[in-house]
């Protein structure tokens, strides 16, 4: 059975849907509406004032394009406002979009600026003859929907941070493209706790909600929602901390192979410096130099260095100097 279409009006530009939820068992039509309105047409504002008798503060929070996770409680109905995915080509994780809800006994009324993908879900559902019946369930639905994907967005770092390591991350070919993986993960992180972290709050007052079309089991899944966020948040953190941490051993790893090459250098220039004297001091241009006038005098100095420069190695290396 395919949910019932009861108005499709143009207005101008733009275009208002509205579809019947599913209908409960034993009946042909649903008693509640979804209304599916975008922000950007001048004629959503009126409409929902005028038409739907939206008062002011909650159609003007409807339609507000810069927003930040919240709950809105009035007598007759409440308003949520979330940050949900749009995934998709062009598309990033952490770039979540508003998602605007009111619901009362006989509505859920929604609106955007790009449709997301738990309202594509719902809308294919409903489709296909499927979905919620209430306006309480169709929120309950809606914050499913969305939490799942971003299960989802946090199982596939959790795999990508699996595969980088300090090791990787330090080795000459494969440490650019590692490194480029973590900084995408440390951002997509970033930008989820920040998206995320307000809605603890809206969920928590949602399974706290009294009203006559909302259930007991609405607000236990609310409930559970709230659980399945602070796992989620649990988890991202615990995430942001790995990096952190893999981050470190990096920097230690690095400075100690700059350590090295720096102490390597300076055992080199140790050990030729007795003969960098032995030469500069052959090198004076004055009377009296030894040898100056002997057949192998260049070949006796040059051993002479050889020798010095061998011995001195020799016993750094016995010390371990540049092996620590």
């Amino acid at each position: 059975m395919k949910a019932m279409t009861v108005d499709e009006k143009e207005l101008g530009s733009g275009h208002v849907h509205r579809v019947d939820l599913m209908p409960p068992a034993g009946q042909t039509r649903g008693d509640v509406s979804w209304l599916h309105m975008c922000i950007k047409h001048a004629e959503t504002a009126a409409y929902l004032v005028d038409v739907e008798r939206l008062d002011k503060v909650t159609a003007d929070a409807m339609l507000r394009e810069e927003t930040r996770s919240r709950i809105l409680a009035q007598d007759d109905g409440v308003m949520v406002l979330l940050k949900a995915m749009r995934q998709g080509e062009g598309f990033k994780p952490e770039d979540m979009i508003s998602l605007r809800v009111w619901i009362d006994d006989a509505r859920v009324i929604t609106t955007r600026e790009a449709d997301v993908d738990p309202i594509l879900d719902l809308r294919d559902q409903l489709a296909q003859g499927k979905g919620p019946s209430t306006s309480a369930g169709f929120l309950a639905d809606l914050i499913d929907a969305h939490l799942s994907e971003v299960g989802s967005t946090v199982d596939s770092l959790e795999k990508v941070l699996d595969g980088l390591d300090a090791h990787r991350l330090t080795d000459m070919k494969l440490g650019e493209m590692a490194c480029g993986e973590l900084a995408a993960c440390s951002l997509t992180i970033a930008g989820l706790l920040r998206h995320l972290s307000p809605q603890r709050v809206v969920f928590e007052r949602l399974s706290g909600l009294s009203y006559p079309f909302v259930a007991d089991r609405h607000r236990a899944r609310w409930g559970e929602a709230l659980d399945t966020l602070l796992l989620l948040l649990e988890s991202l953190q615990s995430l942001r901390e790995r990096i952190t941490i893999v981050t470190a051993q990096v920097q230690r790893m690095q400075d100690r192979h700059r350590a090295r090459q720096s102490q390597l250098l300076s055992v080199v220039a140790g050990a030729f410096l007795p003969a960098t004297f032995v030469t500069g001091l052959l090198g004076m241009n004055v009377a009296g130099i030894p040898l100056a006038d002997h057949p192998l005098a260049f070949a006796m100095v040059a051993l002479i260095c050889v020798v010095f420069a061998s011995v001195t190695l020799y016993c750094l290396g016995r010390r371990r100097w540049w092996h620590s």
